[in-house]
């Protein structure tokens, strides 16, 4: 799967305060398979290849979507950013990050450049343009705030995140 930059793409990100140090951040979002645990419309996370550059997973969503994602830096205790897509050409970029407070406060944030053009290519071009700012954009606003906030949880109580614990989103699970 390749990523070419220089498409046009659309910009979309979270963010979340999490109360743990920037290393127990890192030992989750680190793991393998760590969206089994923190990720609300996830249903299954394989993992074919673990840790740093080239690492390979799978994620199936609550809808039947199959992703696959290929990470392309990996920097230890700091975060990593993948490539993500289900055929040839990825649909989006996708860069995870810790930013340290304190000894014990930690910002997780996740930064997304989703290239419509491959995102949208089921529909017809004329179309793409009001159905990425209609709905493709903020649902996956939506989506991100969910994730974040899934990985929070996560880290924080140590509980697995439940199907659509913090909304349902349309793009990615079922009701």
């Amino acid at each position: 799967m390749n990523y070419t930059e220089g498409l046009k793409t659309q910009k979309v990100y979270a963010q979340v305060k999490v109360n743990a140090s920037s290393e127990e951040v890192w030992k989750v979002i680190s793991m393998p398979g760590n969206l089994n645990y923190c990720h609300p419309f996830c249903k299954s996370n394989q993992v074919e290849k673990w840790g740093g550059i080239g690492a390979i997973d799978f994620i199936e969503y609550y809808n039947g979507l199959h992703l696959k994602r290929i990470f392309k830096e990996w920097n230890e205790g700091k975060g990593y950013e993948l490539i993500i897509g289900n055929g040839k050409q990825a649909s989006a970029k996708v860069k995870w990050e810790i930013k340290p407070i304190n000894e014990g406060e930690s910002y997780l944030v996740i930064r997304i450049n989703i290239i419509p053009s491959i995102a949208l290519k089921p529909y017809p071009k004329i179309l793409r343009g009001i159905i990425s700012k209609l709905y493709l954009m903020p649902n996956m606003r939506s989506y991100l705030s969910s994730v974040v906030n899934g990985f929070k949880y996560y880290i924080e109580t140590g509980k697995e995140v439940k199907v659509n614990q913090f909304g349902y989103n349309k793009m990615f699970s079922l009701k």
